[in-house]
């Protein structure tokens, strides 16, 4: 009986966790409405106090009835640890930082909660990040699996299944309307462990160069010019008007659709590797996270992944990052060593929608309304963005502008794709 009620109170929780992000205070409601109970329909919010105790109630319920066993697509023991340290660690790093809320003193409690949820999973869950395709394929193949069931880095998914059509629309992120900020680009590392705002002039690196000898991850996050899916018979091209960093991640190799919303990849839930990074994140908030025992069970898992350098204590404490202190400019504590736990949880989680939430609980709401920037584009004018020395595209500054252009011959122009700029290069796109 148990196993099942705590499956409600998991999903209660979920529920109640959306209305707290969307609104703060709410009510709560910890029983079972009559169709005459009128006046409580009525009432006013509660405390956030009250509501987030009520939602952990619920969850450390679940947590300690729900059956560790069963299909990934349920929910399991390990699912509702999963939602537990998540959200622990989202109220203690949003009361810490905070602190108009008057509940800045509670915070530690949190996120003690979200390392004791976090690291039992890691000791008991036996879950494995995944390493299958190797280096270049691993990190990549997570998100275009068709069975999530097998994956040992799956703590809980969505099962999508052709057959009974239940499909969803990731595909169409490389197709359609998303594209990745320059901010972004410029968090991944060099595959050396060097960052890439150390060279001089990474500013105006084009969209070629800035692939050269990074973490493994961002190119199977981005978009690299001259991408080919397995059934096309033409290269994608990258769209400018979108920022030219197109994303990649969640865009099948080969496309199993029957319209153009319809996609048959499973998705993740929960994954262990986020977990891991709970585990980090919450002790270098604590600043307990003082060995290197600890980075190396959690954020060096997921750099083993993909052959990066480990990430060393010392060196993550000793050398603040000047950009990335600028973007996060309140963090209190150790602040190199959260930076860089900030760095890899943008890198390793980057699309899987958590980003926006993570700006508000560490209160850098500001950064939203930042002017995102895209591609570097030297000049207007045509542009090879696959390095075969040929003009793939033309940024121009009228749509009437379509007579020769510099460097190039019309054998070479006639298959591009013009783009319109009334004023410079600066692209607006979506924020992730």
């Amino acid at each position: 009986m148990n196993h099942y009620v705590g499956i409600a109170k998991f999903f209660r929780a979920r529920f109640y966790i959306d209305k707290v992000n969307m609104y703060n205070d709410v009510p709560w409601y910890g029983h079972t409405l009559n169709t005459a109970d009128i006046e409580p329909l009525h009432k006013k919010q509660d405390s956030r106090a009250l509501v987030v105790d009520s939602i952990m109630a619920d969850l450390e319920f679940a947590a300690a009835h729900i059956k560790p066993d069963g299909h990934k697509s349920t929910v399991t023991k390990w699912a509702a640890l999963a939602q537990l340290a998540q959200f622990a660690l989202q109220e203690g790093t949003y009361r810490k930082y905070h602190t108009y809320l008057g509940l800045a003193a509670s915070s530690k409690t949190f996120l003690e909660r979200a390392v004791s949820a976090s690291e039992k999973i890691i000791n008991e869950g036996s879950f494995q990040i995944s390493k299958a395709g190797g280096v270049d394929r691993a990190y990549r193949d997570l998100f275009i699996s068709q069975n999530l069931q097998a994956n040992p880095e799956t703590i809980m998914f969505i099962d999508y299944d052709k057959d009974l059509n239940m499909r969803r629309n990731t595909h169409t992120v490389l197709d359609y309307e998303w594209a990745l900020s320059q901010t972004l680009m410029e968090s991944y590392l060099m595959k050396d462990g060097t960052r890439f705002t150390n060279q001089p002039n990474y500013k105006t690196k084009n969209v070629n160069e800035v692939f050269a000898n990074r973490d493994p991850r961002f190119e199977q996050t981005f978009m690299k010019p001259g991408f080919q899916s397995i059934d096309a018979t033409t290269p994608h091209r990258l769209k400018p008007t979108l920022g030219g960093y197109n994303q990649i991640k969640f865009y099948p190799e080969v496309t199993e659709m029957i319209s153009w919303e319809a996609s048959y990849t499973d998705a993740f839930v929960f994954r262990y590797a986020e977990v891991l990074l709970i585990y980090a994140e919450a002790k270098a908030e604590l600043g307990t996270l003082n060995s290197q025992a600890d980075l190396d069970k959690s954020i060096n898992q997921l750099r083993a992944r993909v052959a990066m350098p480990p990430m060393i204590l010392s060196e993550a404490m000793g050398a603040v990052d000047p950009i990335l202190q600028q973007y996060y400019p309140n963090v209190k504590g150790n602040v190199g060593l959260i930076l860089e736990v900030r760095r890899e949880r943008r890198v390793e989680l980057a699309c899987e929608g958590q980003r926006y939430r993570d700006i508000f609980r560490w209160e850098v709401g500001e950064r939203l309304a930042d002017q995102q920037q895209g591609m570097y584009v030297k000049a207007l004018g045509a542009m090879d963005v696959t390095g075969d020395g040929n003009p793939d595209i033309a940024i121009l500054e009228s749509a009437k502008d379509t007579g020769p252009i510099a460097g190039f011959t019309p054998e070479q122009l006639k298959n591009i794709t013009l783009t319109t700029s009334k004023m410079q290069m600066v692209i607006i796109i979506a924020f992730t």
